[in-house]
């Protein structure tokens, strides 16, 4: 990618911070209207990463503080993330394009997933993103995330999430963070690792993977800060 000066980094939680910052040179912390930065380089980009927060409104919050404060080339949210029944747990994941799952007015008439006033159910994340994303994780899939307030643990509602909306994981931030930059005309990427399965059960595996996904998410998101030209 040209001109990419300055990537921005978001995460919802530490855990997904850690192993990431210890890839990054002299960060330092900042706190910006009730959020914290990491502002630091690698090689010959800035970085700068914000611990978002869970759930859609912190990630959509900290995307639009991240663009005002520090106005970053390209927003990428990384982290761990529930596989639908579709992935096996510790899978890379470049994400290919994001809805929200619980966002729903079709009792007006609207297709199920729909983002009102955009009027848009699916957003693309940036193809060049994409694909670096891919090209430096070991045997990474691409495919969609369905965004949505719950922490999926049900089978069926695993199976509800993956058949209507095609998608092969779910979370609890990427649309949120996906849809800042649209609207801001900002190049946006999300690089997951499946952590759990999201079926009946995954609070176990979440506890006993969650870790091991993160080193595996940390360890590509360097490789992939090293390949932006």
């Amino acid at each position: 990618m040209n001109n990419i000066k300055t990537i921005g980094l978001l995460v919802a939680m530490e855990k997904e911070a850690l192993g990431i910052l210890e890839g990054i040179s002299d960060f330092k912390k900042e706190s910006y209207r009730g959020k914290d930065f990491y502002v630091g380089t690698r090689g010959n980009k800035n970085v700068v990463l914000a611990l978002a927060g869970i759930g859609k409104v912190n990630a959509a919050y900290a995307t639009t503080v991240m663009l005002e404060r520090y106005s970053p080339d390209c927003v990428i949210n990384t982290g761990i993330a529930g596989g639908v029944g579709k992935l096996e747990p510790l899978t890379a994941l470049a994400v290919s394009s994001v809805c929200q799952h619980d966002s729903d007015t079709t009792a007006l008439g609207d297709p199920i997933g729909l983002v009102s006033g955009l009027n848009i159910v699916y957003f693309d994340c940036d193809e060049q993103l994409c694909e670096l994303i891919k090209s430096s994780a070991k045997n990474a899939v691409s495919g969609r995330v369905a965004t949505g307030d719950t922490f999926i643990a049900s089978t069926d509602k695993a199976k509800e999430i993956s058949k209507t909306f095609g998608a092969i994981a779910c979370d609890m931030e990427c649309c949120a963070c996906a849809q800042v930059c649209y609207i801001a005309n900002v190049p946006f990427g999300a690089l997951k690792v499946i952590s759990d399965s999201a079926s009946d059960g995954a609070e176990m595996d979440y506890a006993t993977l969650a870790e091991k996904a993160c080193a595996i998410n940390a360890n590509t998101m360097l490789a992939l800060i090293d390949s932006i030209d």
